[in-house]
């Protein structure tokens, strides 16, 4: 939590990041608002945020892919969305 509170204070296309850990199941959820133009941008600027959040928290993340690919490529624009409508 503390790297994306770092990431989020040099990024301000990073809004409000917060998790949930479940320590015995070896689990963890990440919200994270980023402002990004296309749902395309969002979803590789999040992945590459909590990627680079769970490296400083000396994780490993050998399972995912490299290079990242989005694979529907039928993704709409992203849209600006208050908490409200979440």
């Amino acid at each position: 939590m503390d790297a994306l509170c770092d990431l989020e204070k040099v990024d301000s296309g990073l809004v409000d990041p917060d998790i949930t850990a479940a320590i015995a199941d070896r689990t963890i959820s990440v919200v994270m608002g980023v402002e990004a133009d296309t749902f395309r941008d969002a979803v590789r600027l999040f992945s590459a945020n909590v990627r680079t959040a769970l490296h400083a928290a000396e994780c490993a993340t050998l399972e995912w892919q490299v290079p990242f690919r989005i694979v529907d490529d039928d993704i709409p624009l992203a849209s600006r969305v208050d908490f409200a409508d979440a």
